[in-house]
């Protein structure tokens, strides 16, 4: 990458945390945020990146205790107890925005919790010396399957997710297109294994920090943010069991445009142990970078750059349009089930009531009931469901059949 005929702009430093702030649930919740605002402080970041905020309360305290180093931030409000997302900026924050994901689990599933937190992808329009910086904080729906390396379709969500990725994806590439530079940090709750975080990557061009890093032999990293031996909040045994190496779920990913060149110099976790306390900052581990960015006087673009490390495959899209299809067939099957119960729970309603007055009274009420919340279920929450579906099959379509109409081209 050439450097010559550039103009110097200071190296830009990130950090992004998966805090785990559920108030009465996650484990020390209160000495875990004063010591991460301590550490916030002290820090030298240009922007911070905090997920699992859910306490607006909590936002506010650490607004007010890093008030005078980032004296710029946003929280994402959003869904029944706020997005948990939320940005920390030194530099002037000149717009915010943010897109709700269409879908994000169940209500029902009250256990898992993730349709009450209103998941979306949060954009903050950052100016950095004469840059125009275009942050993005999400948090995507969680995995919860421990079978999930051996079977990917044993995730319930997985098409859920996947529709989320896509939709990420597309958030950045239309939103992005003015930037100088795009930032992507967050959850993903995916494996760069997995041909959801590879369609992210293609469908936003995006870089994966870590893997373009240019640490020392000292600041070696295995990037392990999710289930680390080390950290002191161990997941269930299960969990230890089926991912016993740790996950690197958590990430930055980058993009630039013309006329720039940008290195990442480090991408790290951080945010482990709280010095002597035997205590973790979270469940999670954090993951900082820093980048060097040079303008360049010269006319060059970016793009080709970054798509030459970037494997351009349609399969990636064809296997999310496979999970969407297998989503959306079982959706149907399940409709007609509920219908069926339904019918059946109708019929008895008008049986055995000349046993027992109390027992039918008792009886025609669970029964109506039953056929209340499946007839709500069937009618709104899956064909809802549906719908959303087929709709990002719809979008994966067009752009599947726009590469593929690229392909024959280039032959």
């Amino acid at each position: 990458m050439t450097q010559t005929n550039s103009t110097y702009i200071p190296n830009l430093k990130v950090v992004t945390l998966n805090f785990w702030g559920i108030r009465y649930i996650s484990k020390d919740v209160e000495i875990r945020l004063r010591y991460l605002i301590r550490a916030l402080r002290e820090s030298d970041y240009d922007l911070v990146a905090l997920q699992e905020i859910w306490s607006f309360n909590d936002y506010q305290r650490i607004k007010e205790g890093l008030g005078l180093v980032f004296p710029y931030s946003h929280y994402f409000q959003n869904g029944l107890v706020g997005s948990g997302c939320c940005v920390f900026s030194r530099h002037h924050i000149e717009e915010v925005f943010f897109h709700r994901f269409s879908l994000n689990g169940y209500p029902y599933k009250i256990q898992h919790s993730d349709w009450f937190a209103g998941k979306l992808v949060g954009l903050a329009v950052i100016h950095y010396h004469g840059l125009v910086i275009n942050a993005y904080v999400t948090h995507l729906h969680a995995n919860y399957s421990v079978n999930y390396l051996l079977n990917q379709h044993s995730d319930e969500y997985l098409a859920h997710r996947i529709t989320q990725l896509l939709e990420l994806g597309q958030f950045i590439s239309k939103t992005g297109v003015q930037a100088d530079v795009c930032l992507l940090l967050g959850d993903l709750n995916t494996l760069e294994t997995e041909f959801g975080y590879k369609l992210l990557r293609n469908h936003a061009q995006l870089l994966d920090a870590y893997l373009e890093k240019n640490n020392s032999l000292d600041e070696f990293c295995d990037g392990v943010t999710c289930n680390n031996r080390n950290n002191k909040y161990q997941p269930p045994k299960s969990v230890r069991n089926a991912f016993p190496d740790g996950l690197r779920i958590d990430y930055i990913m980058y993009k630039y445009g013309k006329d720039l060149a940008m290195k990442c110099l480090v991408c790290k976790t951080c945010f482990g142990k709280i010095g002597s306390t035997g205590l973790n900052y979270s469940d999670h581990e954090g993951v900082r970078a820093e980048f060097e960015i040079k303008k360049l006087r010269s006319n060059i673009h970016s793009l080709a750059e970054i798509k030459s490390k970037i494997e351009p495959s349609i399969h990636y899209y064809l296997d999310a349009r496979s999970v969407l299809l297998k989503s959306i067939e079982s959706i149907s099957t399940s409709q007609i089930i509920f219908v069926l119960i339904a019918f059946l729970c109708f019929i008895l309603l008008f049986l055995f009531n000349n046993l027992n007055e109390y027992f039918s009274v008792f009886k025609n009420f669970i029964l109506s009931m039953i056929i209340f919340f499946l007839f709500i279920f069937t009618l709104f929450v899956k064909t809802v469901e549906k719908k959303i579906l087929v709709c990002s099959l719809d979008s994966l379509n067009v752009v599947i059949k726009h590469k593929n109409f690229e392909f024959r081209k280039l032959n």
